[in-house]
This record gives C-alpha cells, structure tokens and sequence, in this order.
C-alpha cells in the first residue's frame, strides 16, 4: 500500500515538475514579426577603451542593456553588414533557432568570434538579439527577461554555418 502511494506521488511530482519546465521554456519565447541578419569579417581584438562596445559585441557577453532600438546603427558602426537572405534559406535558419530550447552557457576552448547576429523585431522595436559563433560552436541569446544561451549540437552549428555563409 505505502508503495502504491509513493509511486502515485512520485508520479505526481513528475508531472508537477515538467510542466512547471516546460512553462519556464516556453516564456522565454519571445514573439517577433521580422529578423535581420548581420554579418562581420573576422576581427583581430584591439584592446583600448575607444572600443569597449565592439570587444564585446564580437568577442565577449553582450548584455540585456544593449538590447535597444538603436543595437542594429551600432553594430553596423562597427562592421556588421546587413544581409538579405532568400526566404528559404532564413526559414531553414530559423527551423534550427526556434526549436532549440534555451540553457546555460559553458565554457568554450576557443576564443568566440561572433560573427553573426540575428536581431529580432516585433512592431519595429527590437526585442531579442542572438549572436552565433559558428567556429567554437557557442552563442548568446538576449532578451528583455533573459541573457543565456540555446543549446545546439554540433551538426546544427554546422549546418547554421553552411547556411550563413551563402
């Protein structure tokens, strides 16, 4: 009897437990109208004050501060070029994104280069940036709520490389 009920609360704290998981995940979700993808060549670090913005931009943590309206002017300050992708070839990048759930960052050997950045926007205001190192295999998703990171394997890495560089 007693394991009968244990079982059922068991059981029961599972369901708990998932559900309260799986809310989590899904409001982090953030509803977007358009995406714009930006690209840069690879940049050598030039370590003074004048460039703090693009040291992290490119290389470091972006932070939930720069999540504005005026994000895309900057970073095409700094090199980022826009790019016009074919419809197939953004749904195919947005497949791989939006079903990847968010997680925690880890720590890569390689120093990040992020080269790409996706900048989300909903009514014209900018509501959620991810940048992607296809090299190292790290990103980092930032939004109003939240800065961390989707959790890719490493053929999606690849595939999103593939996909970028046309």
């Amino acid at each position: 009897m007693k394991i009968k009920i244990i079982n059922k609360f068991l059981s029961f704290l599972v369901i708990v437990l998932s559900l309260s998981f799986c809310t989590r995940l899904t409001s982090q979700s953030i509803d977007f109208d358009s995406v714009e993808f930006y690209k840069v060549k690879a940049h050598k670090p030039k370590y003074n004050s004048a460039n703090t913005f693009k040291l992290k931009t490119i290389f470091g943590q972006t932070s939930q501060g720069d999540l504005n309206d005026d994000f895309p002017k900057r970073i095409r300050k700094i090199g980022y070029k826009r790019r016009v992708l074919d419809s197939e070839t953004s749904d195919q990048i947005l497949k791989i994104i939006e079903r990847t759930q968010p997680g925690k960052y880890y720590t890569t050997v390689c120093r990040q280069i992020y080269r790409d950045i996706l900048i989300y926007r909903k009514n014209g205001k900018v509501v959620k940036i991810l940048k992607i190192c296809t090299s190292c295999f790290a990103n980092q998703l930032i939004t109003v709520n939240d800065d961390t990171e989707l959790l890719l394997i490493i053929s999606e890495y690849e595939n999103l490389r593939k996909l970028l560089e046309n």
